[in-house]
């Protein structure tokens, strides 16, 4: 599939970017940086499968959710003894 496939298969290289432990920056010029940012971004497949299991996850709690205000779960008991 190539450059066809919607899916970033690189591996990110070792010491670029910002490094977190002394915040160190990569010596990109403003046109490169200006280049990078008009090509649309290639997620990776594990960023994409991660990002479509949160939403399936989301959308079971908002089912939970719905169900339970529904059955009148989460109204407010007053009658609780204090």
């Amino acid at each position: 599939m190539g450059e066809r496939c919607p899916f970033k298969h690189e591996l990110p290289e070792r010491g670029a970017g910002t490094n977190a432990s002394n915040g160190a920056k990569t010596n990109e010029t403003k046109e490169e940086k200006q280049s990078v940012a008009k090509q649309p971004a290639r997620r990776n497949l594990f960023t994409v499968l991660v990002e479509k299991e949160q939403a399936v996850e989301d959308e079971l709690v908002l089912k939970a959710i719905k169900y339970l205000g529904q059955n009148g779960h989460l109204s407010r008991n007053l009658d609780i003894a204090e």
